[in-house]
């Protein structure tokens, strides 16, 4: 907010700002510099930063117009690397930057930018990760191993690439091999985890089993023991091995053996 000294600028805002006293006449109220957001009267989805500081001294009216008419026509303002500043990025760089002004220092923009990158760059990771792990949970086990690598690869490559359009300036890929590192652990673990669904799998196939329960249930009784008890026993055994196989015939032949 720019006008001259004591002109009321913090009372232009009283519906939209009450974080400070507000003067009723052209008394200096405002101290020091206020900080606040505020959406983009003409650009949608953009946020202006406003700052309130004390009176400029005497300057024409015209500078003012000019200034919000600037204002309002500037794209984002961006890093280096061509991403638009959001609001914790910005806080970070305000925050190094008077740190250094408060010890009389110059402030250091490259400093400043490696904060901004490492913070910022470990939110995107750990969205990343969410959204690695949300769509790797959201897969029903037990799965045939191919089937589990197809997803898992298309998933991590989703995920990576998410990392990439939106990380700072990750030199040497730190944060992506990280990520990389994080993955192949949970992966590690969803398969021993498949493994240990396919068990019971097999198990709630084997007897669930029409010929598998017969076959039981003649052994019990000694239903074989009779003549020609072997040849059929040798037939129910081949319908119940066949029905079982076509229950896993998405399975590799190691995976329907699991038990």
């Amino acid at each position: 907010m720019v006008d001259r000294i004591k002109a009321g600028k913090e009372n232009n805002n009283k519906k939209t700002h009450q974080s400070f006293v507000l003067g009723d006449t052209i008394e200096s109220t405002t101290k020091r510099i206020w900080v606040w957001c505020k959406d983009h009267p003409e650009q949608k989805d953009t946020v202006l930063i406003l700052l309130d500081t004390e009176g400029l001294g005497d300057i024409e009216k015209k500078v003012t117009t000019k200034l919000l008419s600037y204002i309002y026509c500037q794209e984002p303002k961006q890093l280096e690397v061509s991403k638009p500043v959001n609001g914790s990025m910005f806080a970070t760089l305000a925050r190094n930057y008077v740190d250094a002004l408060a010890k009389g220092a110059v402030p250091d923009v490259d400093d400043a930018f490696a904060s901004v990158a490492k913070i910022e760059n470990q939110r995107v990771k750990e969205e990343c990760m969410n959204m690695f792990r949300s769509k790797m949970k959201g897969l029903q086990l037990p799965q045939p191993s191919k089937l589990l690598d197809t997803h898992f690869t298309d998933t991590r490559w989703t995920a990576l690439e998410y990392m990439r359009t939106k990380a700072i300036k990750d030199v040497a890929n730190v944060v992506e091999r990280k990520a990389q590192m994080e993955m192949d652990l949970f992966w590690q673990q969803f398969q021993r985890q498949n493994e240990g669904e396919l068990v019971k799998h097999c198990e709630n196939v084997l007897f669930g089993l029409e010929s598998i329960r017969n076959l039981l249930a003649r052994l019990q009784t000694e239903g074989y023991n009779v003549l020609g008890g072997h040849k059929k026993f040798k037939r129910d055994v081949e319908t119940a091995r066949q029905q079982y196989e076509q229950a896993f015939c998405d399975y590799e032949p190691r995976e329907g053996q699991a038990l």
